[in-house]
């Protein structure tokens, strides 16, 4: 009879398998809701950081009355602040108030969120660069930075999964929007 009760003993009832199941079940559908919001700030959050620095470009190229430019690289992810120092100059990476180079932005590093795409104004794709003028217009500038002309069409910033993002830049104005496509 003693044998039978240690038996026992080391088992589960079913209503202790049933109340672990129920458990795990409520878990499960509160977690996998917050999850998917997590992805989601993650993306908004790297829209406007590409979005910041998009501003940031234009309102240096304002500023300093220099061709200011963001290069967009979706093939190694990476965002970097470029400019051209004097007339005629070649662009290179812009330099801050206190004298130190920008380092390049790489956005899924930080943010998990994948630089999916970037179409210039001229509508090519791949790398490339988006030119502000000393009035924030986007411009077309050629690989050595000479000025071929007003922007043709818009600039789009495509962030891929696990939340798509859309980043455009007007042609005419240079208005810079965020949109969830």
């Amino acid at each position: 009879m003693r044998r039978c009760r240690e038996q026992r003993a080391r088992g589960f009832t079913l209503l202790e398998v049933t109340v672990v199941v129920l458990v795990i079940t409520l878990l499960t559908i509160t977690v996998t809701p917050a999850i998917r919001g997590l992805d989601s700030a993650r993306a908004a959050a790297a829209s406007e950081e590409v979005a910041r620095r998009l501003v940031l470009a234009r309102s240096s190229s304002m500023a300093s009355g220099k061709p200011t430019g963001l290069s967009v690289a979706p093939s190694s992810g990476q965002f970097l602040l470029l400019e051209i120092p004097t007339s005629g100059g070649m662009p290179s990476a812009r330099t801050d108030v206190l004298g130190a180079v920008e380092e390049a932005f790489e956005i899924e590093a930080l943010y998990g969120i994948e630089l999916a795409g970037f179409t210039a104004p001229d509508g090519t794709t791949g790398d490339g660069v988006i030119w502000f003028g000393y009035d924030g217009t986007p411009q077309s500038r050629d690989a050595n930075g000479t000025l071929v002309g007003p922007a043709t069409g818009d600039t789009l910033i495509e962030l891929g999964t696990p939340t798509a993002w859309s980043i455009i830049v007007r042609r005419g104005s240079g208005h810079i929007s965020r949109e969830i496509p």
